[in-house]
């Protein structure tokens, strides 16, 4: 499996969030803007739940961003609660409708 380098600092999370386009699923919120490259990264909240529960989700985020995220997109991804206790399946359902929506998805 690929993997996809990061956001790392405020100012991508920011340029991302502000200027790209949302999408709203269960529990995740999905940002992308347009980009030369492709980077991802994830917010999860503490009050989700304990590191290892958020850490858990934010790598099955990053597993499945890798399997569905098209090139050419920053994409930041806010995570709510449930998706700590939220299955595989479940998430995977959610960010591929998300990044579909808004047209980052990788082509079939």
């Amino acid at each position: 499996m690929r993997s996809i380098p990061r956001l790392r600092t405020a100012a991508d999370f920011n340029r991302v969030t502000s200027s790209g386009r949302r999408s709203r699923r269960d529990g995740l919120v999905v940002f992308a803007a347009s980009a030369p490259g492709t980077r991802v990264g994830f917010a999860i909240p503490r009050s989700a739940g304990t590191a290892v529960e958020r850490n858990r989700a934010r790598r099955r985020l990053r597993v499945l961003a890798a399997k569905h995220l098209g090139p050419g997109f920053d994409v930041a991804v806010r995570a709510e609660s449930s998706v700590v206790t939220a299955s595989f399946q479940e998430l995977e359902s959610c960010l591929a409708g998300a990044l579909r929506e808004l047209g980052a998805g990788a082509p079939s």
